[in-house]
């Protein structure tokens, strides 16, 4: 993985070989904070072709309620709600990002009138990486 971009609150990586944007969270950030990281991630997916996603968000702990919907509507904006981005999503131990992935991979779906998903939610980076670098789905 290869460095792109970095600021105070995220790390974001790319792996060439497989298409690989991996974006690390450091810590809790809401707002503009949030907004413009996350701007900056969707730029380098396009300016990357990038294929898959990885959010690794143990250090993130949660996404703020207006972030949250910020996120869901981005993402049908930048027509991400129509196409199909193979994304891990490893998960803190907390129920309540659980219910913020879920919330935020709902309303995406809702938005392409889908009700499955090419997301799924580990506990650690190296299983996460391996799902998006083989050719399963589910």
């Amino acid at each position: 993985m290869q460095v792109c971009y970095q600021n105070e609150y995220a790390l974001m990586e790319f792996d060439e070989n497989s298409s690989i944007l991996m974006l690390t969270w450091n810590k809790f950030v809401k707002g503009d904070g949030f907004k413009n990281t996350l701007m900056k991630f969707y730029d380098l997916t396009v300016e990357k072709k990038v294929q898959s996603w990885c959010f690794d968000s143990r250090k993130q702990r949660m996404i703020a309620p207006d972030d949250q919907q910020w996120t869901i509507d981005e993402m049908v904006r930048r027509g991400y709600a129509g196409n199909v981005i193979k994304t891990a999503v490893i998960m803190p131990e907390s129920l309540f990002m659980e219910l913020t992935v879920d919330k935020i991979s709902t309303g995406v779906l809702e938005q392409r009138d889908e009700t499955s998903s090419n997301m799924r939610q580990f506990q650690d980076r190296d299983p996460a990486l391996a799902w998006l670098r083989s050719d399963a789905t589910t």
